[in-house]
C-alpha cells in the first residue's frame, strides 16, 4: 500500500494547553521547514520532547507493527499564500495543524485520513 504522505522529524516541545487534561505537541519536520501543532488528550499522549518521530498519512489503515498512535481525521482546511500553507485535520474535535512551505497536493480537503505515528 503507497501512503498519501510521509514524515520524518523530532518532537520540538510539548505544552499543557489552556484546555484541561491536553498537550499540545510540537513537530519539527527534518528535511524542510515544517512544523506540526498535535492537540492530544495527554492520558494518550505517547510522546517524549526530542524523541525522533514517524508520521504517516493515509486513507486505510496500516500495516506496520507498533504504532505509538492511529488517529483518525478529518482534512477540514487548506489555506495557501506565499510563504506558508496551512493544513489542518480535525481529529474528534482536537486538531492537528501543518504550516508548511510545500505544496502537496496528495492533500484534499473534505477528506477522511489517518494519521500514524510511529
Amino acid at each position: 500500500m503507497i501512503s498519501i504522505l510521509e514524515f520524518d522529524g523530532i518532537i520540538d516541545k510539548i505544552e499543557q494547553s489552556n484546555i484541561t487534561n491536553i498537550d499540545i505537541v510540537f513537530m519539527k519536520i527534518e528535511k524542510n521547514q515544517t512544523r506540526m501543532k498535535l492537540e492530544l488528550v495527554n492520558k494518550i499522549n505517547p510522546f517524549k520532547e526530542n524523541d525522533p518521530v514517524k508520521i504517516i498519512f493515509n486513507t486505510e489503515p496500516l500495516s506496520k507493527d507498533n504504532p505509538k498512535l492511529v488517529m483518525n481525521g478529518y482534512l477540514y482546511s487548506i489555506t495557501k499564500n506565499e510563504a506558508i500553507n496551512k493544513i489542518i485535520i480535525t481529529v474528534g474535535g482536537l486538531q492537528l495543524l501543518i504550516e508548511t512551505p510545500e505544496n502537496y497536493p496528495e492533500f484534499k480537503t473534505k477528506r477522511d485520513i489517518i494519521i500514524n505515528f510511529f
